[in-house]
């Protein structure tokens, strides 16, 4: 995992080669994730290709990010959910440069699909936009629903302040609508087969 985030910088200002990138995360908080988080892989042949990683709700209320919710500029009509609906931040989505897009929307409804099976409600997710926007996770977030509701600065070590957009998704409402898409109804086989 932390080959995959070192072969994804921050390039420039342009994220990994005009990809998505990953901030922030080293060997250790990696350890931590796999034992507090849910860390789905995608792998073949041996090699890891790309992961997910969500904090489920006992984890997200201990996360630094919880810790800085009040600094959440909510959008119009946007704002925390009820404290009795259980909540999940994508923490990150990476996929190794080379491996099919596919993957990564695998990555993405599994991790989405295992929180709504736990009793999820809501997935959250930030998404870097200033100094420079990631594009990559857009379509992904998009496909399970999510829309921006928010902003929030943050700091991360090598970068400094930034601006990062937090995205929201009601998990079953995202779900069921894909399901009922084409798109869903070829890929499911293939996200039954990854155990997402």
């Amino acid at each position: 995992m932390a080959a995959i985030k070192q072969a994804l910088p921050l390039d420039g200002g342009r994220g990994s080669r005009g990809g998505g990138f990953l901030l922030g995360c080293s060997r250790e908080r990696y350890a931590a994730l796999i034992e507090t988080a849910d860390v789905l892989l995608v792998e073949r042949d041996g090699q890891v290709g790309g992961f997910a990683v969500v904090l489920p709700d006992a984890a997200l209320r201990t996360s630094d990010f919880w810790e800085r919710r009040d600094l959440i500029r909510w959008r119009v009509g946007k704002a925390e959910p009820p404290e009795n609906e259980p909540s999940s931040y994508f923490d990150q989505l990476a996929l190794r440069r080379g491996w099919p897009r596919l993957h990564g929307l695998l990555l993405a409804l599994g991790a989405a699909r295992r929180m709504a099976a736990e009793g999820h409600v809501h997935l959250y997710a930030t998404i870097l936009d200033q100094p420079v926007r990631n594009e990559a996770a857009i379509p992904l977030l998009g496909a399970l629903g999510a829309a921006a509701v928010g902003s929030v600065g943050e700091h991360y070590e090598g970068v400094g302040a930034v601006v990062s957009e937090l995205h929201h998704a009601r998990l079953q409402d995202g779900l069921a609508a894909l399901a009922s898409t084409a798109t869903f109804a070829r890929i499911l086989p293939a996200l039954l087969r990854a155990g997402g």
